[in-house]
């Protein structure tokens, strides 16, 4: 009778947890049927808007918030103004997958995928009297005791994971009055694969990384303020390890402008690929196998205007030191080089160029070719 007990005792305690497995799962198919249903979505996208526009005071509207079958958050139609009722955000659509324990427990940051197209954002700060146009929900989401955690904690940073990323068809811009600095950001397409990222050893390493179709702006007016934070305080600060496996630049437009340093700089990539499996800059060592810049445009302008300064009799007879060359040191080794039909200008200086007169400060180079292999510097 014993051994007859003991399986009837087995067959029961099986047959209540599969009936525990299909209430789950059940309970699982019937919540993301009711996420995913015109009634569920009004539900959920009622509570959301009605909650952030009440501690914003602002205007929020959203298309569609629901996980996926995969269990990806997604989020569409998402958009946010300001308090003077100008846009502030906009996403089109955004769909991420995060470890949502490590993420509430504050130490770990999992991005599994993120997958972010449409994205509009305009940053400003029109008046040095004034404060960024999204201060607003800082301060309607921040508690009074927030400042004091913060201090607290700012010790120990969460771990950073990063998985697969995609953002296409992004519009930023910055604008801050006060520090004289305006930016922008035209996105086509960019692709990202993440091995490793540490914030604390200063390590990463991307397998992939690819940037299409894309346009950035920068310019600063005022000259930049000093930085607040003490060399004590902030301490020896370690240079990063990168390495990349397979890098690729098509279409991407840079442009520089400082106007306190009288400096400008344009960069046109057509086409970019490299491939670096080292780039320590602490062991000051690395590794390029290969680097490809084909049908591109480097230009680098530093015209400050000549000021003449008066001769010191004192030092006009003293004798001049020899310039010593040393060969910097450093361990660099280069599989493959490839330049193309590049075009190169560095002007450093308000001269003017004269035929058959070779002026250092003024190099302009066209059809710039150049091919080499198994290069090495130790």
């Amino acid at each position: 009778m014993k051994p007859l007990l003991k399986k009837l005792i087995k067959y029961r305690a099986l047959r209540i947890l599969i009936r525990v497995i299909i209430g789950l799962l059940l309970f699982f198919a019937l919540l993301v049927l009711f996420i995913r249903s015109p009634w569920g979505q009004g539900i959920i996208v009622d509570r959301v808007v009605n909650f952030v526009s009440g501690k914003t005071g602002t205007r929020v509207e959203i298309d569609r918030l629901y996980l996926t079958f995969s269990g990806n958050l997604s989020l569409e139609g998402l958009y946010l103004e300001d308090l003077k009722k100008d846009t502030l955000l906009y996403s089109e659509e955004l769909e991420i997958s995060v470890g949502l324990i490590p993420l509430i427990k504050g130490d770990e940051i999992n991005i599994k995928k993120a997958e972010w197209s449409g994205l509009k954002a305009r940053v400003h700060r029109l008046s040095p009297a004034e404060e960024f146009n999204y201060q607003f929900l800082i301060n309607a989401f921040a508690s009074k005791g927030d400042t004091t955690a913060t201090q607290a904690e700012a010790g120990s940073s969460p771990e950073i994971n990063i998985g697969n990323i995609y953002f296409s068809n992004f519009n930023l811009s910055f604008q801050d009055e006060l520090e004289g600095m305006t930016a922008s950001l035209d996105l086509g397409e960019l692709e990202l694969k993440v091995e490793a990222f540490d914030l604390e050893s200063s390590l990463f390493e991307l397998d992939e990384l690819s940037i299409a179709n894309t346009k950035i702006q920068y310019e600063l007016s005022k000259q930049a303020k000093p930085s607040s934070i003490s060399e004590k305080s902030s301490g020896e600060s370690q240079s990063p390890s990168l390495s990349v496996g397979n890098l690729k630049l098509e279409n991407v437009e840079l442009n520089y402008r400082s106007i306190p340093d009288f400096t400008d700089a344009e960069l046109a990539i057509g086409e970019l690929e490299l491939a670096l499996p080292l780039a320590d800059l602490n062991a000051q060592k690395i590794e390029l196998d290969e680097f490809t810049l084909n049908n591109s445009k480097v230009a680098f302008r530093q015209t400050a205007p000549e000021v003449d300064q008066p001769q010191q009799e004192e030092n006009s007879n003293a004798e001049s030191k020899p310039i010593v060359f040393e060969w910097p040191d450093w361990q660099v080794e280069a599989g493959a080089i490839s330049l193309n039909n590049n075009q190169l200008l560095l002007q450093t200086a308000n001269t003017s160029l004269q035929p058959g007169i070779f002026n250092p400060e003024w190099i302009s180079l066209q059809n710039l070719t150049f091919k080499a292999e198994d290069i090495s510097l130790k």
